[in-house]
């Protein structure tokens, strides 16, 4: 049923939270999912079809059941304008009807990434009326030439019992997001070490998801690696599994992953990548696995 008042809309919304919540932390994980879903609605039906999701909100919304849990929202922008002027102008209004409001409350500019180029991170107030529901950031990058190949994620369903539409966004493939993985995995920090456990997580996800070690992959990785000028190593993958054993250990015990070690998680990832290696039609006179 559709709800006239942004008040009631909210009392049935957070009931129905409750009731399929299992614990405090699944029930700000559903709040987070709900706010996520009615801001990237409102991206999927803008005339420009500019944005596309990516990171770990596009494994959640692609594999809700299987993904970890993530608090932001990574979106790249096929735009030359301003990322955050873009965004509030798409923002504007209630295309729904379902009562909620989104607001920029503060806007940074992070250094240029050698992974992800330069990102511009917003800080969003999720409001049903005028009370806030959800806080959240998102960080969005520009678009490489070409834009990545994208599919799409359906939208709506999490707020289904308001009679509210189903929309699709496009999402980042998951043989590109396999690749820009690969490339945080292995990027080695001179004045820190890297500590983004979540990213070996997400690269065995993606393997027990069922995604395949094709030529087509291969492509990929090297179109990313090529874009981040950065270079695959020519031998054995540099491996984390000793420094993020505890970490890996725990955010695999909380998802369905077979893999339940960082040892055997990177081997995993070391014997996909070599799989995809030679699945691939090698250049002509060169290395196969560096260029």
């Amino acid at each position: 049923m559709r709800y006239k008042e942004p008040e009631s809309f909210r009392a049935a919304l957070e009931a129905r939270i409750r009731q399929g919540a299992e614990g405090q932390q699944d029930l700000a994980r559903q709040r987070r999912t709900v706010a996520f879903d009615r801001f990237l609605s409102r991206l999927a039906v803008t005339k420009h079809q500019a944005w596309v999701l990516k990171g770990g909100a596009a494994l959640e919304f692609r594999m809700p059941q299987l993904a970890r849990a993530t608090r932001d929202v990574d979106l790249s922008l096929a735009s030359d304008m301003d990322p955050a002027d873009v965004l509030v102008t798409d923002l504007d209004g209630d295309p729904f009807g379902d009562h909620f409001s989104f607001a920029v409350t503060r806007r940074r500019e992070l250094s240029e990434n050698a992974e992800r180029g330069p990102i511009v991170r917003l800080s969003i107030d999720a409001l049903i009326g005028v009370r806030v529901f959800e806080k959240f950031v998102v960080d969005i990058v520009r678009a490489a030439d070409g834009s990545p190949s994208s599919e799409f994620v359906e939208l709506g369903r999490v707020v289904s019992f308001a009679d509210l539409p189903l929309v699709d966004l496009p999402v980042i493939n998951l043989r590109t997001h396999w690749a820009e993985k690969l490339s945080a995995y292995l990027t080695r920090y001179e004045d820190r070490p890297n500590t983004r456990v979540k990213d070996l997580v997400d690269l065995v996800l993606l393997i027990e998801y069922g995604l395949l070690p094709e030529a087509e992959l291969y492509a990929e990785v090297l179109a990313t690696f090529k874009n981040r000028d950065q270079q695959i190593p020519k031998g054995p993958l540099p491996s984390m599994a000793n420094e993020w054993a505890v970490p890996f250990a725990k955010m695999a015990s909380e998802l369905t992953l077979t893999t339940k070690d960082s040892v055997s998680a990177h081997a995993a990832v070391e014997t996909f990548w070599r799989r995809a290696v030679n699945n691939a039609v090698p250049p002509t006179g060169g290395d196969i696995s560096t260029h």
